[in-house]
């Protein structure tokens, strides 16, 4: 049986939960903030794993800067802040970025385990976030239905 003391605490504890705004309800772990620490090199398997599974997704831009952290190699001719460099139209933009399809590969492994149905769902997400994210910065694919990297080019208006 349920006192009525506890009951009125519940009660408040609900209330109080009712009136707060979603963005204040999520729960944040303090050892790695998403929007700080971008330019720390290496990263760890655990925390890029942490980082890819926080709520809310982090976008392509977070993504791509520490799968760069991760492995520098995965993505040729990227550079460290370079993301934050495409907001600025007078920036030296690389004219051709190749990206291996192991971050697609990194990505669906970190996000969910092999042996569920979404690990192929999101390999297949991956590389569209990406091929996306560059389009949307004037990076064009170059080789399609090819089982090597992605090849991107920088489109001339």
């Amino acid at each position: 049986m349920i006192s009525k003391f506890s009951l009125d605490d519940a009660c408040k504890v609900l209330l109080s939960i009712k009136n707060t705004p979603p963005r204040e309800l999520r729960v944040y772990s303090t050892e790695m903030p998403i929007d700080q620490n971008i330019s720390s090199l290496p990263l760890s398997k655990k925390k890029l794993s942490f980082f890819l599974n926080s709520r809310p997704k982090p976008s392509w831009k977070l993504r791509l800067e520490k799968f760069y952290q991760y492995k520098p190699d995965l993505i040729k001719g990227w550079r460290q802040g370079l993301s934050n460099e495409f907001q600025n139209p007078d920036c030296d933009k690389p004219t051709k970025i190749i990206v291996d399809k192991e971050i697609a590969k990194i990505y669906a492994e970190r996000v969910s385990p092999k042996t569920s149905s979404l690990h192929n769902k999101c390999y297949k997400t991956a590389l569209r976030g990406i091929e996306e994210y560059l389009k949307k910065n004037g990076y064009k694919r170059t080789k399609f239905y090819q089982r090597g990297p992605l090849e991107f080019s920088l489109m001339n208006y």
